[in-house]
């Protein structure tokens, strides 16, 4: 589903692009999953055999993130602002995924329907991409489960101690319910938050992780309720967030290919790309620092799906590039 119609969607498949013709749908259950293969799976994304986002290997622990994170960016893509309607289908549509996270219609949710079920272990983490994609995807009845029982449990994640009472979660959430932000805390909190990023990172061309939920912060607040304040802190982090090695990745992969099995190990890689610097590699072009966080992150030598960090290169090429700042702002 990729162009806001929930519809049974057919096996993944390019759109158009490789001029492919299918003789009718197949079941994404008939046949082995894509994360059971050791070969790129079209579209750069990892399906388990009930059609959710894994791991290769078949690894669900942070499945509910990177559905968030799926939905999210491909409702994101679709808006005029944007234009660039991400060109592969999948098997299951929004609804079908999430009546398999959310437990039952309660407001609680798990990191995945087998094995990774019990709703404690739903951290903060897993929880912002979810409520974004709810946001953004108008998802009102089951926002409000989620807002009750959020509210009942005192600002809290479902993991015991993951807090959300900070005005950082308390923007995001307003937001996606289409509500306004504390505009006494919304610019300054967003500042703040993109300064710390931007500190934790230099110098440390491995520290991308905690880009993912900041980028997702940052981009409701761009897609909803924006204000100039919030748009000068995003400016601030795309600007200054420091270079890492996702935006060494082009030449990497030209040198040395990619290991879809997973037999290079993060420090060999860390060691090539080292070198490859000193010897004069440039970062990839069209490639932000943010971008190239989520390249790191989702690289395929990770058991990752690198299909989820091209899935966002449009929006961060918009919104979270160095090139393309649109405004004054005391960076």
């Amino acid at each position: 589903m990729i162009d806001g119609v929930d519809r049974p969607a057919r096996r993944l498949f390019l759109a158009g692009a490789l001029g492919l013709a299918l003789n009718g749908a197949r079941s994404v259950c008939a046949q082995a999953p894509s994360c059971q293969s050791n070969a790129e799976p079209l579209g750069g994304i990892f399906f388990d055999k009930s059609g959710l986002i894994v791991q290769r290997g078949c690894d669900g622990g942070d499945t509910a993130q990177r559905e968030g994170w799926y939905w999210l960016a491909t409702s994101v893509r679709a808006r005029p602002e944007i234009n660039s309607p991400w060109p592969f289908t999948r098997d299951l549509s929004y609804e079908q995924v999430m009546v398999q996270l959310e437990i039952g219609q309660t407001g609680v949710f798990r990191r995945t329907p087998t094995k990774w079920t019990d709703p404690d272990d739903f951290t903060r983490d897993q929880t912002i991409p979810i409520v974004a994609a709810m946001g953004v995807r108008n998802d009102g009845a089951r926002m409000q489960r989620f807002y009750h029982e959020l509210r009942r449990r005192n600002w809290m994640a479902q993991r015991p101690g993951d807090e959300m009472t900070s005005p950082l979660f308390r923007n995001f959430i307003e937001r996606a319910r289409d509500q306004e932000p504390d505009r006494n805390t919304d610019g300054a909190i967003l500042y703040g938050a993109g300064w710390n990023r931007v500190k934790q990172a230099e110098g440390k061309l491995d520290d991308v992780g905690d880009d993912l939920n900041l980028l997702v912060i940052f981009l409701m607040a761009t897609v909803r309720k924006p204000n100039d304040e919030a748009h000068c802190a995003r400016e601030y982090f795309a600007k200054r967030r420091p270079e890492n090695y996702g935006m060494y990745l082009g030449s990497y992969r030209k040198e040395f290919g990619t290991d879809w099995e997973g037999k290079v190990d993060k420090h060999e890689m860390c060691h090539r790309i080292d070198l490859g610097r000193a010897a004069g590699w440039k970062p990839d072009e069209d490639c932000p620092p943010i971008l190239g966080a989520l390249r790191w992150y989702f690289r395929a030598e990770s058991e990752g799906s690198p299909g989820l960090a091209e899935l966002y290169k449009p929006i961060v090429i918009k919104w979270f590039n160095p090139a393309t700042a649109t405004r004054k702002c005391l960076l």
